[in-house]
């Protein structure tokens, strides 16, 4: 952990005020927030700044929350699902949305502050407040486990859950993924599929691997996508690319990306 000593937090606060820290530290992935929260228990988390005031130096472990990322989860017809981490500027996440076409926060834009602290103050402006869009929020705690490996253990049934809501259709026996939906034909002419990823997604290739050629009967790859992108792969017209994103490792998974795009 790199740790600073003495920041002056004058450029973190919108009201500018030159207060110190005396310890600094900033968190640019979960990992690394989660490291910090493990190892360290009497910190000051610290958002965009605003709807604050700093009145005095601070002799807590100043957290500066810097995770960045915007994804687009699931669309329908009438509804797109959208995960903003909590370092993201919200006025830049409005005009990210307004940008996509997603409407129903453009009346929320100019509101200073982090996407983190929106539903906390729960936001509003022009007769539209966050609650009005506002689905879930994900919270980094221990939860009274010793550390994260084990609390991850514990709740894989609920995650496990939480991927299906809004997928899953008991009554119908129907499984609905609206990105699967929106490429049916190529999925439907595909000759092959690649999956790749890193880490534990590229496990969850495997699975899908298995699945996938059981049910369809469509031969399925499963490529490490830090090798991938150093490859020059034979790719045909009917294949189709499945990439799997997961925190950390999505930084490589990305530029396999852009390499997929640039070949001829």
């Amino acid at each position: 952990m790199n740790i600073q000593q003495n920041i002056s937090l004058k450029k973190y606060n919108t009201f500018g005020i030159d207060a110190i820290a005396k310890q600094f530290i900033t968190a640019n992935s979960i990992k690394e927030l989660q490291e910090i929260i493990t190892n360290k228990n009497d910190i000051f988390l610290l958002g965009g700044g605003s709807n604050m005031l700093l009145t005095s130096n601070i002799s807590k472990l100043v957290v500066h929350l810097n995770l960045k990322g915007i994804i687009v989860n699931d669309t329908a017809k009438s509804e797109v699902f959208v995960t903003a981490e909590a370092g993201e500027n919200w006025h830049d996440f409005v005009i990210w949305c307004i940008s996509q076409n997603y409407g129903g926060l453009e009346n929320l834009s100019l509101i200073p502050g982090n996407v983190g602290a929106s539903p906390i103050q729960n936001i509003g402006a022009y007769g539209v407040e966050i609650k009005d869009t506002f689905h879930q929020l994900e919270a980094i705690e221990k939860g009274g486990y010793e550390h994260f490996m084990l609390k991850q253990i514990h709740e894989q049934p609920k995650t496990i859950f939480d991927c299906l809501r809004g997928r899953l259709d008991v009554q119908n026996g129907e499984i609905i993924m609206a990105g699967v939906q929106e490429h049916i034909e190529a999925f439907k002419a595909a000759k092959r599929i690649i999956v790749v990823a890193c880490g534990t997604s590229w496990h969850a290739g495997l699975v899908a691997e298995y699945i996938i050629e059981e049910l369809c009967r469509i031969p399925v790859e499963v490529e490490y996508a830090s090798e991938f992108r150093y490859r020059n792969p034979v790719i045909h017209p009917g294949d189709v690319i499945i990439a799997i994103s997961q925190s950390f490792p999505a930084i490589v998974l990305h530029t396999m990306v852009f390499h997929i795009l640039s070949l001829d």
